[in-house]
């Protein structure tokens, strides 16, 4: 044979290998091949990623430490004079600031667009965080500059991401061949007990309110994070009640993740549309406070609802202090989820964004083709997985929306504060 000829077919099988995500020179894997197809074909959707670094990724720290810089567009790679105001945010963020454009070479970066992309991600829902912020006013203040963070970024690349408020722009923004964006907010208490709040999130995008995060609200008992929080309202308030009420009337999906056992139940015994855990885990496989036994998974397969399996280590492996903890143990909380809530009820959120350990093989957001190749191994059948990595969702966001249209022809808003 000629150098010509063996090099045209060199060149033929590098080809191929690199069409089927391969690197030129490994054995075929039909399954991996099936794994990459089919990850690039189906809309992954991660339910749940911290806000905050996602804007440090844009150079915008800021716009959480020091709120009167939001939209004002500081970037402190340019102004190191304003290094002060960004002080406490670089203590939990340690990274130099960075373009969304940019691959981020640090250790501590989850996500970014080249990573993302990387990762097959076609939406993902970026969550506004914050601690207890003990000063009246300000717990709203800086969900409205993260907001508005996440607005900016839209407006800035508009060429790469997209708002979505329905399920139907999230399809609509994904054919178009970019990523959507979609807003939850992690933590009733930024709502400051005031219904307007709630409609004011809902009108700027937001679809998604987790009702507690790791500490009591004024109207919602926690789980806690570490160990249980003593519960004070029983469950939901009154109140509480009227916030998933007036969340089913405008379309925000109620958010049960961090809720104590009691909440979770008060919510769906009021809830008139399916409810979701943006990014918890099984009891199943690791007991924890934060996580759904198989009572509250089958109780949340009834209501139509979705548990979005979490991948913090602290959250899912039953070894404490392992050296390293194996991808197969996320898989475990998803199979187990399967196993008891059904193929309907289970999807991905993942909790990207702060600094927590997570399984190897799943250190940030390009390695999601993993999971879809781990969850064939399993005998999971594609059509499943496809449900788990964004269909689900989109049919609680459809169902939602759906059941929101029918309440406000039924109904007027409540005038309570």
């Amino acid at each position: 044979m000629n150098t010509g000829i063996k090099a045209a077919i060199v060149l033929a099988v590098t080809g191929l290998a690199v069409a089927a995500g391969r690197p030129a020179g490994q054995a075929a894997d039909p399954l991996r091949e099936q794994a990459h197809r089919l990850h690039r074909q189906m809309l992954v959707l991660d339910a749940h990623a911290d806000l905050g670094p996602f804007l440090e990724m844009d150079s915008m720290p800021a716009l959480i430490t020091d709120p009167g810089m939001a939209g004002r567009g500081y970037d402190p790679s340019k102004d190191p004079g304003q290094a002060p105001v960004v002080e406490p945010w670089r203590k939990l963020f340690p990274p130099p600031p960075w373009r969304f454009t940019d691959r981020h070479a640090d250790e501590h970066t989850y996500e970014d667009l080249p990573r993302m992309r990387e990762g097959g991600v076609k939406a993902q829902f970026v969550a506004v965080y914050m601690d207890r912020e003990p000063r009246p006013g300000m717990a709203v203040k800086r969900a409205f500059d993260q907001i508005d963070g996440v607005l900016s970024v839209c407006e800035k690349y508009p060429q790469h991401v997209g708002l979505a408020t329905t399920a139907a722009e999230v399809r609509r923004i994904v054919d178009s061949g970019r990523i959507a964006l979609l807003i939850g907010v992690e933590g009733g208490y930024m709502i400051e007990d005031d219904l307007r709040i709630l409609r004011l999130f809902n009108r700027l995008g937001v679809r998604y309110l987790t009702l507690t995060h790791s500490f009591n609200t004024n109207w919602a008992d926690s789980s806690g994070t570490g160990k249980p929080v003593p519960p004070i309202h029983d469950g939901l308030s009154p109140f509480g009640r009227e916030v998933v009420a007036e969340m089913n009337r405008l379309g925000m999906i109620v958010d049960i993740t961090h809720v104590s056992d009691k909440t979770f139940y008060d919510a769906l015994a009021v809830t008139k549309a399916p409810v979701i855990a943006s990014h918890s885990s099984v009891d199943g496989v690791k007991d924890h406070p934060r996580n759904l036994s198989d009572d509250m998974l089958r109780a949340l397969a009834r209501n139509g609802g979705v548990i979005h399996i979490d991948s913090v280590i602290k959250y899912i492996d039953p070894v404490e202090n392992r050296n390293g903890t194996p991808l197969s143990i996320f898989i475990d909380h998803v199979v187990h989820a399967l196993k008891v809530a059904g193929p309907d009820h289970v999807g991905i959120g993942n909790d990207y964004g702060y600094d927590a350990p997570r399984p190897i093989g799943m250190e940030d957001v390009s390695k999601f083709e993993e999971v879809t190749y781990q969850l064939l191994q399993r005998g999971v059948d594609e059509a499943t997985i496809r449900k788990v990595w964004g269909e689900n969702t989109l049919r609680v966001m459809t169902e939602v929306e759906r059941v929101a249209a029918k309440l406000r022809q039924q109904a007027a808003p409540t005038t309570r504060q």
